[in-house]
This record gives structure tokens, sequence and C-alpha cells, in this order.
């Protein structure tokens, strides 16, 4: 039985990539966007395990220090600066040991802000009604067979 998921947890801070995670450049390689959802999901953890302050994530950058290989990562989260009003946060990704990735996410009080917003009503389309782009056709690597594409607009070619 094949697993759907990116990652098969081991234990609270670890995980093994599965095929789903390869890269498209090099396939023994992690594609970034799984691994940036796994951080992701490491703060929101972090976050629950304390007290409910209605805080919400703002803002996360991502600084990728070394190769990704397609092999067990452990995912440390550390609160830098604890708040009631905005809180940082910082995840360390390390494979084999030595960090490759390191993210900072700000968490900001939640403030009603209908007053300000703006932007047209249109509606998106809705992926039905778009067609398939299979992108596995020009990119190798298990993350890119896993994605459903379905551009708005047809590509256009070179």
């Amino acid at each position: 039985m094949t697993s759907d998921n990116y990652y098969e947890p081991i234990d609270e801070h670890r995980y093994k990539p599965t095929t789903h995670a390869g890269g498209a450049w090099n396939t023994d390689e992690q594609h970034f966007s799984p691994l940036g959802g796994l951080v992701v999901h490491a703060l929101d953890r972090h976050r629950a395990a304390g007290p409910d302050d209605g805080l919400v994530l703002s803002r996360i950058s991502y600084d990728i220090l070394g190769r990704l290989a397609l092999d067990e990562c452990e995912i440390v989260v550390e609160t830098v600066r604890p708040g009631r009003t905005i809180e940082l946060l910082e995840a360390v990704v390390r494979i084999a040991g030595r960090p490759v990735v390191r993210a900072r996410a700000w968490f900001l009080a939640h403030l009603d802000t209908t007053a300000i917003m703006g932007g047209p009503d249109d509606r998106l389309t809705l992926p039905e009604a778009l067609t398939p782009w299979p992108m596995s056709g020009l990119w190798p690597g298990g993350y890119i067979a896993s994605l459903d594409v379905r551009p708005l607009a047809p590509r256009h070619s070179r």
C-alpha cells in the first residue's frame, strides 16, 4: 500500500519523507514545498501546546541552508520572543544532524479588518471547470507528480 502523505511521522519531532516529497531537479532530494508545509505544521503544534491566545500566523520566512536529502528530518521549534500581542517562533530542520532550513514565524493578535477590506467580489473558477495540466510531463519527482494543477489560462509555448 502506498501512502498519499508527503511525510510519515517517526516521533514528535522526526519525519520520514515519502516518494511524494521528491524534488523536480533531483529525485534524491526533497522539493521544498512539502517541507515548508511540514515546518508550518510543526509551528502550529508548538503553539497548540500553549494557551489559546488568539495570535495568528502573520509572516513566515525560510532560509534554505543546504541540500534537502530525501531522508529523515527533525524539526525543532522554539519561542524566540513570547508576547501577548506579538510572538516570534523559530523552527530548524535538520537532516543527518545538519541544519538545512531555518524558518522564522511572526504571530500577531487577530484584529477585525472588515472596515478596510477591498478587492473584487468575483469568485474564482471552480477547479472542476478547468483543464488539468500534467506537469510531470516536463519535470520528474514525486512532488510534481502529486500535484493537480489547473491553470486559469492556457500555457504559452516558448
